[in-house]
């Protein structure tokens, strides 16, 4: 008889397989316990599963966050990164990795990516990422809030890096284009957006003689010159800290968006130049 006749109980639709994933060194050793402490609760009510790569952690470090993680995994450089950046930089294989995660981590319908930066004040929201991806591909958050300070020094930050990969076409994009961060964000495992994604970053690589390492300049490129579907999610699910300092409530003690009605920020991310910001690192400690 069909599931869908009378008097039959329709199926339940599997739930899709999802691996959260983050990296870090020794240097980030403080933030990635933070991290994977504030995820633990939300991971352990959930089926989804949750992975590390190990870009240089102490052996304490890794016994401390092992029994936390579905998958502890160091990576390899998986492009043409000059020696002497791999030799310096080893930790940029953290941006290297990311359009190769269902190499590293095959199986999983949905793969989401958290910078170990990243403080998760309402970790419900990392659904919100899974259905975008779910529905479109991938879910990402652009650069954009009516708190932002966007300097001309980072506009230039863009754009230089966008025209040594990509040339003047693509860097003057920058300027008018929706500028989606790498920090956070998800993709479907069938989605274009994978091979997309690793074509540019390829291309970059290639053209800045492996010298310079920059995934979200390769994903932008990538989202724009493909016409990439995007689901996109408002800042607060990717507060970057270095665009705007945070509020806290008095009241509750949580960060907030500035502003005198400021909501609740989903996701904290000490980007740039604020990761060692005494208001925010005792998150980390």
């Amino acid at each position: 008889m069909p599931s869908n006749s009378p008097g039959t109980t329709p199926a339940t639709p599997r739930r899709p397989r999802v691996v959260i994933a983050t990296g870090a060194d020794e240097d980030f050793a403080a933030r990635l316990k933070g991290f994977v402490w504030s995820l633990a609760p939300f991971v352990r009510q959930t089926d989804h599963a949750f992975a590390c790569f190990d870009l240089g952690l102490s052996p304490e470090t890794r016994s401390t966050v092992l029994p936390y993680l579905t998958h502890l995994v160091e990576p390899g450089w998986d492009l043409d990164v000059a020696r002497h950046v791999r030799e310096a930089e080893p930790h940029l294989r953290a941006l290297t990795l990311r359009p190769w995660l269902r190499d590293y981590l095959p199986g999983y319908d949905v793969y989401v990516w958290i910078d170990s930066d990243v403080h998760v004040q309402h970790p419900g929201t990392i659904e919100w990422f899974i259905d975008g991806a779910r529905a479109r591909g991938m879910t990402a958050v652009p650069q954009v809030h009516h708190a932002y300070a966007v300097s001309e020094a980072i506009v230039q930050w863009r754009t230089r890096r966008m025209q040594r990969y990509f040339g003047t076409q693509s860097a003057q994009r920058t300027l008018w284009a929706a500028y989606y961060n790498a920090g956070i964000f998800a993709i479907a495992a069938d989605a274009p957006h994978w091979d997309a994604w690793r074509t540019c970053f390829e291309e970059g690589i290639e053209a800045s003689g492996g010298e310079l390492v920059c995934d979200q300049t390769a994903l932008n490129e990538a989202i724009h010159r493909n016409a990439l579907p995007i689901s996109p999610l408002p800042a607060i699910c990717n507060w970057l800290c270095h665009l705007a300092p945070p509020m806290r409530n008095t009241r509750t003690g949580r960060f907030v968006e500035p502003g005198p009605a400021g909501r609740e920020i989903a996701m904290l991310h000490m980007s740039a130049g604020t990761k060692d910001w005494p208001s925010l690192a005792e998150f980390w400690r």
